[in-house]
């Protein structure tokens, strides 16, 4: 009977005896919890037209199994900060705001890394 590492990561590995008939099922698990580990990530482009603020809902490419723990960033100005709110397991909404709330117009580009809670 194949093993695993225990909380918080679970990830199952083969231990002396196992039946070499069980290595394809437990290397699907293995490639599952992995995968569901590593997170995703993206960008996105928030459009601001004549305010100081902006907001882009995005969907994640795959579910999470809870709400992820999301980090964003601006890639395209240093005066507009980078938000993030109202984060779900399939979505969450990213912004932009301009550091002294001068209205502006023009398109920000946000990365943003999600990854398991």
């Amino acid at each position: 009977m194949p093993s695993d590492t225990g909380a918080p990561h679970t990830i199952p590995y083969m231990v002396d005896g196992d039946p070499l008939a069980d290595v394809a099922d437990i290397m699907r698990t293995l490639a599952e919890r992995v995968e569901e580990r590593l997170g995703q990530r993206g960008r996105v482009d928030v459009n601001v037209a004549a305010a100081s603020v902006g907001s882009v809902v995005v969907v994640f490419p795959i579910a999470f199994a809870a709400p992820p723990i999301v980090q964003v960033t601006t890639q395209t100005n240093t005066l507009m900060l980078a938000t993030v709110e109202a984060i779900t397991a399939t979505q969450m909404t990213v912004g932009v705001r301009h550091v002294n709330g001068t209205n502006v117009t023009g398109t920000y580009n946000v990365g943003w890394l999600a990854v398991p809670a």
